[in-house]
């Protein structure tokens, strides 16, 4: 299974993030805890006020009918001091249905008489439309008096003042409650639940009835005025089950059981109480649709003769409301607190890593061997400048080993991250030797610190030439110079940057032998010997102490033929192999066939002389380019044995070069006198042209 690699984090962002993850962890913890240990104190303190609500309905209830039990006992009172006709008994009446709200329907009557007062509606579009027609607008009561089986209805205002009357009224205002002793069942009239108090007296030895008419719409808002929160229901249950009063709901056409009442929190209550075993826990909570409720149902008192239960139910939303505003300013404080915490610690983690950042910064220069600049670092912890002491001496000792081993194989070990060891490969190499002419009678006349300091000057020249162009530095034999191109890192450009670093460092070598001659030093006259081909390279030695360096045959032709320079008077001598690779703008010529040696098998040998179109070398004139033309021309018809012709064009080749350049072309004597001995002499028919060395 292939394992997954998550993206690094630097180490401000790893201490941040960690931080964070615990500050969360913490934080979330104690919002929580917060949040469930107010709740909890808010549902108790809910549960109190509950409880308290409980208290304070019940006593509005049973105020609210034993102001009617009043009100009667005063109508005995009163109707024991008259004559059901008396008009003190009618002005009674008329003021209690008028003062006292719960009260708009009054009877008394005996065996013959009946005296009847009925409030209207105070909502007249609740009249049906004869009765509208029919009553006056500004009438206020009705008055009903019957004597003798003779009914009429007076109509009176606000005063009391009679407007006018009726012999005939429809029979909406015909209300019959039922003749139950004591408080009726509840009975819907005009829209309006009523219930009625009923009780039969005897005086004067004749039967009198007091009927008083409840208008239970005024308990309605009266309880709705009550509620301890806006959201808080109170319901009135009677025996059968039947929602009687409804502190949201005043007018109802006809009266619904608590299963056809449309509320599903009073039913759900209901059934919670109707299954309470424990009575002293009559405050119930439950949740619908993720909204929980409290509930509490109270019975009536067994004395007022009602088989009545209070039911009311409390939103806990009601008492968290403002809780959630408070949880939620608490929350932005500590969230305000926690940021500015985090702000704090991320400037306090930016100072403690800010060393460490620059370490990570340093230890990539030093991977990446970009030694020059020091390590530079002040802090107050004594760690962090031990680090950064150890990081610079770090880095001066790879500073110091890549002067002994070429910058791109340290870098390379360094990248392989493991323990350098005997290796090597064969590879295709482009090797470059360079040697001082007559460096021993130079160092002879020479003061050691003098020479060592020229011969210092000459190494970084030459040194600094080869790496600019990718090449690799071997090694110091002496005076020599080893390098190759192609390791440790593949270069498909060798040969070219192998012959051009040769052309740059003759020409940078010209202009430090006219300083070095300004200064009375000698001149130093540097041969250079290039060959590829296939060559062993690789960390050779020991297991105490190794050199990377390349072996082979390609690298011997190339040590011979900075040698062979000497035999011909040129100063950069390249082999067949190097001439096939190079780019058309090199221009050479062809020198020699030679066997080095050790060697039997012949190889062309040839001279680099320039490159065209380098913004840095000097550009070959064309008069170079013609007479190196002839003299390709005349080696050709050297090597096919036409002499003859050969030295023709050899001589005219002389000729010119003296006149041009006032100085003799040693290897265009080299082949005249070769072919004037040929002419004279000529050698054998195997002959093919190879001259074999006898020095290295």
């Amino acid at each position: 299974m292939k394992k997954i690699r998550f993206k690094k984090l630097t180490l401000s962002a790893d201490i941040m993030l960690r931080i964070i993850i615990v500050v969360s962890i913490a934080l979330i913890s104690l919002i929580g805890y917060i949040d469930y240990a107010s709740r909890q104190l808010v549902l108790n303190t809910a549960k109190n006020f509950t409880e308290k609500e409980e208290s304070i309905v019940l006593l509005k209830v049973l105020d609210f009918l034993k102001e009617v039990e009043h009100a009667y006992k005063i109508s005995v009172i009163t109707s024991n001091k008259g004559d059901i006709k008396d008009q003190s008994l009618e002005d009674f009446m008329l003021s209690t249905v008028k003062f006292v709200d719960q009260i708009n329907y009054f009877e008394i009557k005996d065996q013959k008489n009946y005296l009847r007062i009925t409030q209207l509606p105070r909502n007249r579009a609740d009249l049906e439309k004869e009765a509208a027609e029919i009553i006056p607008a500004e009438a206020e009561f009705l008055l009903r008096k019957t004597e003798q089986e003779e009914e009429k209805n007076i109509f009176l205002n606000t005063d009391l003042k009679t407007i006018s009357s009726l012999q005939k009224l429809p029979n909406i205002f015909n209300i019959q409650p039922q003749q139950k002793k004591g408080w009726s069942n509840v009975s819907i009239q005009n829209g309006i639940p009523f219930i009625h108090y009923t009780e039969d007296l005897t005086q004067s030895n004749r039967p009198l009835e007091i009927i008083l008419g409840v208008d239970l719409k005024i308990l309605s808002l009266l309880l709705n005025s009550i509620c301890l929160t806006d959201s808080t229901h109170i319901f009135i249950i009677d025996e059968h089950k039947n929602v009687i009063v409804d502190s949201d709901v005043a007018s109802r056409k006809h009266l619904n059981t608590v299963e056809e009442y449309n509320n599903i929190p009073l039913k759900t209550a209901f059934q919670l109480n109707r299954k309470n075993t424990d009575k002293m826990k009559r405050i119930k909570f439950f949740n619908i649709d993720k909204e929980s409720y409290f509930s509490i149902v109270t019975d009536m008192p067994k004395n007022m003769g009602l088989n009545w239960q209070i039911v009311s139910i409390i939103p806990t939303q009601d008492f968290l409301k403002d809780f959630k505003n408070i949880e939620i300013s608490v929350l932005i404080i500590l969230i305000g607190i926690v940021m500015l915490i985090l702000t704090f610690l991320y400037f306090q983690i930016q100072k403690l890593t800010e060393p460490i950042s620059y370490f990570s910064i340093e230890a990539n220069h030093i991977t990446n061997l970009e030694l020059e600049d020091p390590v530079s670092v002040d802090s107050k912890l004594q760690e962090i400048n031990e680090l950064g002491h150890s990081m610079e001496q770090l880095k001066i000792s790879v500073r110091n080993f890549s002067k002994f081993i070429p910058k791109s194989l340290v870098k390379k070990f360094i990248d392989a991250g493991k323990e350098v060891g005997i290796e090597g490969e064969l590879t295709d190499l482009t090797i470059f030797f360079s040697d001082i002419a007559n460096f021993t009678s130079i160092s002879e006349g020479m003061a050691p610190n003098a020479l060592t300091q020229q011969l210092s000057e000459y190494f970084e020249m030459m040194s600094s030439i080869v790496l600019k162009n990718n090449g690799t530095i071997d090694k110091f034999i002496g005076d020599a110079i080893m390098a190759f191109w192609g390791a440790p890192d593949h270069d498909d450009q060798q040969i070219n940057r192998a012959c051009r670093t040769a052309l740059i460092c003759q020409q940078r070598l010209n202009a430090f032998n006219k300083y070095w001659e300004s200064q009375n030093k000698p001149i130093f006259i540097t041969r250079i010997g290039i060959n590829t081909g296939p060559a062993i390279v690789g960390n050779i030695g020991s297991s105490e102490r190794l050199n990377y360096t390349a072996l082979g045959d390609t690298v011997n032709l190339a040590s011979r033929l900075e040698g062979v320079n000497k035999n011909y008077g040129t100063s950069i001598l390249i082999s067949e192999s190097v001439l096939k690779g190079l780019d058309k703008n090199f221009i050479t010529r062809p020198i020699d066939v030679v066997a080095v040696k050790g060697k039997q098998k012949g190889v062309r040998i040839f001279e680099l002389v320039g490159l065209d179109n380098d913004p840095y070398l000097h550009p070959i004139s064309s008069n170079v380019k013609e007479l190196l033309n002839l003299f390709s021309k005349a080696f050709d018809l050297y090597l096919s044995k036409q002499w003859t012709e050969a030295l023709i064009i050899l001589n005219n080749l002389q000729q010119k070069n003296i006149t041009q350049f006032s100085i003799p072309d040693s290897v265009v004597e080299s082949y005249i006198d070769r072919c004037k001995q040929f002419i004279n002499n000529p050698p054998s028919d195997d002959w093919d042209g190879v001259i074999h060395l006898k020095e290295k």
